[in-house]
């Protein structure tokens, strides 16, 4: 499986990817640490395994979505896919 992408660039030059694995934004253990401790969700453990199993379908539908683009002023680009 693919992993998600973050590409940064400026205007006329060439970007650098980050890449992030695929099984680290749907691990059940960081999706409950992420979710109810930075963001004081407080998920049961099945609406945790329903996010996991849930990104992972996404990956396989939307291969390589586009989820943000963001320009600033300068002209640097910065790109995040799915």
């Amino acid at each position: 499986m693919i992993d998600m992408k973050i590409i940064i660039r400026k205007r006329g030059h060439i970007g650098f990817p980050i890449i992030i694995p695929h099984w680290l934004f749907t691990n059940k253990s960081l999706i409950r640490k992420f979710c109810n401790n930075q963001l004081e969700m407080n998920l049961t453990e099945e609406e945790i395994k329903k996010i996991a199993k849930d990104l992972k379908k996404c990956k396989k539908v939307f291969n390589k979505l586009e989820l943000i683009t963001v320009e600033s002023a300068d002209g640097e680009i910065v790109k995040i896919y799915l």
